[in-house]
């Protein structure tokens, strides 16, 4: 199966893979508690799974998962101790504001890249 996964590329298969299709993927979820059935990362995990998934397929190159997310900021932490018995959330959460910089800075990296069209897909729904 071709490497579609950007940090795992060469630089002669990411100019073969710009070339073939200049799409870029963006994989965004967040580490929260989910349960002690899940990892801390499922959201992260599960958009970076469906990425590669649709860049194997259709080509394109899928950029490395970003960890950090909005989230309710502030209030969680003893929602996640009252109802998920969490004692620590583990939560990798940034402002919103924040979120939406890094956001613009990953368009415009890729633009500047040469990619025609990015995907942005976050495992954090639901």
């Amino acid at each position: 199966m071709t490497e579609v996964r950007w940090e795992r590329m060469f630089p002669d298969q990411l100019e073969a893979a710009l070339a073939a299709c200049p799409v870029v993927y963006f994989p965004y979820g967040l580490c929260e508690p989910h349960g002690p059935q899940n990892a801390v990362g499922l959201d992260a995990l599960k958009a970076h799974a469906i990425c590669c998934r649709s860049a194997q397929e259709h080509g394109g190159i899928v950029a490395p998962p970003d960890y950090w997310h909005i989230h309710e900021i502030g209030l969680y932490a003893s929602w996640a101790a009252a109802s998920v018995g969490e004692a620590r959330s583990w939560l990798t959460a940034v402002p919103p504001w924040i979120h939406f910089k890094n956001i613009c800075y990953h368009l415009r990296a890729a633009d500047a890249l040469g990619f025609h069209a990015a995907i942005l897909l976050t495992g954090h729904y639901g």
